[in-house]
């Protein structure tokens, strides 16, 4: 019998898939995420133009992707640490669990963001609704109407 990510969990914990959102609900949260993060993009774009920074702008291409990964990894990371929930994720009435029976903490976080930039890490949804950035970082997303509780009591 294979051994799944919920053997290893505190049982308080694995009451969170009763609450897991749909892979439409994910698509759709990554799909507002994607047009901030294009938008917050053009802004820096438009900063970095106005400053006059050249050496990035000589290779546009690169520049630009550059932008916009550097912008994707802060809005995730700073986002998910801090609030649990990026503005998809908010529209969408979802947020970010730790599968570990404890409140979200920066180094999974961190690790959670990082597995984003994984070539074709949003392939992984196919296999199952929980994506491999969740797995690796054992977290979950979840409706808002989830209340996790952490502690020692039953």
């Amino acid at each position: 019998m294979e051994n799944t990510i919920l053997d290893n969990l505190p049982p308080k914990a694995q009451v969170w898939e009763s609450h897991q959102v749909s892979l439409l609900r994910r698509f759709m949260t990554r799909l507002i995420d994607l047009i901030v993060i294009y938008y917050l993009t053009l802004f820096l774009l438009t900063i970095i133009h106005a400053a006059e920074i050249r050496l990035l702008m000589r290779e546009e291409i690169v520049a630009r992707y550059l932008v916009l990964s550097i912008g994707a990894f802060i809005y995730y990371l700073v986002a998910e640490f801090l609030f649990g929930r990026t503005i998809g994720k908010i529209w969408m009435g979802t947020k970010v669990i730790s599968l570990r029976g404890r409140p979200l903490q920066f180094g999974w976080v961190f690790i959670r963001t990082l597995c984003r930039f994984i070539p074709f890490e949003a392939l992984s949804f196919f296999a199952q609704v929980q994506g491999l950035h969740d797995r690796l970082s054992k977290t979950a997303v979840v409706s808002t109407t989830y209340k996790a509780k952490f502690g020692s009591d039953d």
